[in-house]
């Protein structure tokens, strides 16, 4: 169990930094294009709502079978 949920945290963790280099490595275009010109307070709301919306995508998932798995652990162990 406790390595399953290293790997779950692996996944999350590698999966937030490649989406997090790549909206790194796209913003300067972004500005370049004018698709944005917002000031560092708007870019910072951005970067929250988008960092936690990945986050929920990633998470969520891994979650409902964490609790899933954790359930019928539970129900076979009151069976004995």
């Amino acid at each position: 169990m406790t390595r399953l949920i290293a790997l779950g945290l692996a996944i999350f963790i590698a999966a937030n930094l490649l989406i997090t280099l790549a909206y790194g490595f796209l913003w300067p275009y972004l500005y370049d294009w004018d698709i944005i010109s917002w000031d560092s307070d708007a870019r910072f709301w951005f970067e929250l709502v988008f960092h936690g919306a990945i986050a929920a995508i990633i998470g969520l998932p891994f979650c409902f079978w964490f609790v899933r798995r954790i359930s019928r652990s539970a129900t076979a162990g009151g069976d004995h």
